[in-house]
């Protein structure tokens, strides 16, 4: 991931801060037994390029229980990368839920105002203190030449790295989908079935690649770059809304504006223009 500075923050403000975080879902955490006695340990290893040197952190919050540990590591030399293997301690206090919902996330701080950074460093899994959270961490957002790099980051269980596991380009785009999926084709091409219950409303189902993690929200650009097909002939809608989903599936209505004949069945065709994105993100 490169992080480009276009505006540049060179004195933030005591509520400023700006950092790159991954969330997870508390029924991935199960494993590492949080807020129980056997609660492991954690290892975050990852490559970074800073433009600045001295003092950077990267933290893990707990979001269930409000909580979190912070861990300082140092770059010795501007913009060349270096490998860090941080050791997160175990957490005896506060379970995670076993649901699909945010329970945890590892954030590396890249800003931080004095709200943020105005304590002591806390080191320790204990209750939030914003103040204690990125004490010391430079600031990588005060130039416009400046740019981060993170890549390599892994996050396993013990007190001790893994290599990086290499997923393959599917594996990884799966995963992803889960999060957040573009429905678009890019150039003039078939899609799908729709009915049409009125000779002004028209409905059609859209079964999705993967599983989200939960029913999505929509946007949609360019709703009437779409072409519907019926008894030899076509029409464009109005408009293409979002009206129905599941995780699984979502339906989408046309506006065919009096075009169209109840019981109409057709194929309808997504437009270069045409673009909805899916999220569920946490």
């Amino acid at each position: 991931m490169k992080i480009d500075v276009t505006s540049a923050s060179g004195t933030p403000s005591a509520g400023n801060y700006a950092f790159i975080r991954t969330k997870f879902e508390g029924q991935d955490l199960q494993h590492i037994r949080k807020g129980t006695s056997a609660a492991k340990p954690l290892t975050l290893s990852f490559w970074v390029s800073s433009p600045k040197t001295g003092t950077h952190v990267v933290e893990l919050y707990d979001t269930d229980n409000n909580r979190q540990v912070s861990k300082a590591y140092t770059i010795n030399s501007a913009n060349t990368w270096q490998h860090f293997s941080i050791l997160m301690p175990a957490d005896t206090t506060g379970t995670l839920d076993n649901d699909s919902n945010l329970s945890m996330q590892v954030a590396f701080w890249l800003m931080a105002g004095s709200d943020f950074s105005g304590g002591t460093l806390n080191t320790s899994w204990a209750a939030n203190n914003n103040s204690n959270r990125a004490v010391g961490q430079v600031n990588c957002m005060d130039n416009t030449s400046n740019n981060f790099y993170l890549t390599g980051v892994c996050l396993n269980v013990g007190d001790s790295a893994i290599d990086f596991p290499h997923e393959s380009y599917g594996e990884t785009l799966a995963r992803c989908q889960r999060y957040c999926q573009k429905i678009r084709t890019g150039t003039d091409a078939g899609f799908g079935m729709y009915h049409s219950y009125t000779s002004s409303s028209s409905y059609a189902p859209i079964q999705l690649p993967v599983t989200m993690r939960a029913t999505p929200s929509a946007s949609i650009t360019n709703g009437n770059a779409v072409t519907l097909f019926t008894g030899g002939t076509n029409y464009n809608p109005s408009a293409t809304t979002f009206i129905n989903a599941s995780p699984s599936s979502v339906e989408v209505k046309f506006g065919t504006t009096g075009n169209a004949t109840a019981g109409d069945t057709g194929w309808y065709r997504l437009q270069a223009a045409f673009t909805m994105i899916l999220n569920a993100d946490l």
